[in-house]
């Protein structure tokens, strides 16, 4: 979200992305967002505040990393370190 509102990049960004990256594998590729078009995604993270759906099919390890990944506030998102720890 914080790429989308001020153009930041950063290891926090990156750990939102692989959240990301984890639905597409377990929902065997669809895209976070299914159905909406790249701007109608930036209007509903960037503007709204929306996290993506996590799938309730994903085991609840992967709930949990991937709920980490999302938290709004980019300095609550773990660093890849510790998402390192959590798959383990």
């Amino acid at each position: 979200p914080e790429a989308l509102r001020s153009n930041l990049f950063s290891e926090k960004s990156d750990s939102w992305s692989f959240g990301c990256l984890m639905i597409e594998l377990f929902t065997q590729g669809n895209p976070p967002f299914e159905g909406l078009d790249i701007f109608s995604v930036a209007v509903k993270v960037r503007d709204e505040g929306q996290t993506p759906e996590i799938p309730p099919s994903a085991p609840q390890w992967a709930q949990i990393v991937m709920t980490a990944c999302f938290r709004p506030d980019p300095q609550h998102r773990p660093t890849f370190r510790e998402i390192c720890s959590m798959l383990k």
